[in-house]
């Protein structure tokens, strides 16, 4: 990941050994928690966001991920992801894709 007050980059950069995997917890900029489970092969990731405040961030994916599940999310091309996740204090935030 990589992260900075209101932009989240998810897995920006694939090589072999990363290609599948997960995490749990790690710590953003914007003060939250992130966990993930991913298959770049296949284009799946589920992701997990737990913020310690409320925030509004960008939220960008690695082109191996573009297969939206949630219709009601706006997907931008563009950026390969969404503009404007609202993130509620104490709230997990859950999407996944592929």
């Amino acid at each position: 990941l990589q992260s900075a007050p209101t932009v989240l980059k998810v897995l920006p950069i694939l090589i072999d050994p990363l290609m599948t995997g997960s995490v749990k917890n790690l710590s953003t900029d914007f003060a939250a928690k992130v966990s993930m489970n991913w298959d770049a092969n296949k284009g799946k990731i589920s992701l997990k966001i737990l913020p310690s405040k409320s925030v509004t961030i960008k939220l960008v994916f690695n082109e191996a991920f573009h297969k939206m599940r949630n219709k009601d999310i706006a997907w931008n091309k563009q950026i390969n992801g969404i503009e404007e996740v609202k993130l509620t204090a104490g709230k997990v935030w859950s999407i996944d894709l592929g």
